[in-house]
């Protein structure tokens, strides 16, 4: 099972990150690095600036425009931001369906999308 969440570098670590937080996956104890703190990432001085870190990198692969597909179950037919019936979805690229977003006309931009895309600790098994 895979652990995502904000974790300390450990403070008493000699090393220039020692202390800073990251967005990272444990998984049979090994911890590492994941998302938008994967690559040159300096660290957080708290877990809510790794947090927003990794939100940022998945609004900046946020596609919006797509039309909904016809058959899914997991497009529950209704837009994310209001009751109407969705005709379009928004989705994360490269992520799982949990960032897919289904959404009316009205309601097809980053202007109303990028505010329901939330990251904290999270669990997946794939």
């Amino acid at each position: 099972m895979n652990h995502y969440e904000a974790r300390q570098i450990d403070p008493t670590a000699k090393r220039d990150d020692a202390g800073k937080w990251r967005y990272t996956c444990m998984n049979d104890g090994r911890i590492w690095p994941v998302g938008a703190c994967m690559h040159n990432c300096p660290g957080h001085d708290t877990p809510e600036e790794a947090y927003e870190h990794e939100r940022q990198r998945l609004i900046a692969c946020l596609q919006v425009g797509g039309f909904a597909r016809a058959v899914d179950v997991y497009l529950p037919g209704k837009c994310s931001c209001c009751a109407m019936v969705a005709k379009r979805e928004a989705f994360v690229a490269g992520q799982p369906l949990g960032y897919t977003f289904p959404v009316c006309d009205k309601h097809n931009s980053h202007e109303h999308i990028d505010p329901l895309i939330q990251v904290g600790s999270s669990m997946s098994s794939y």
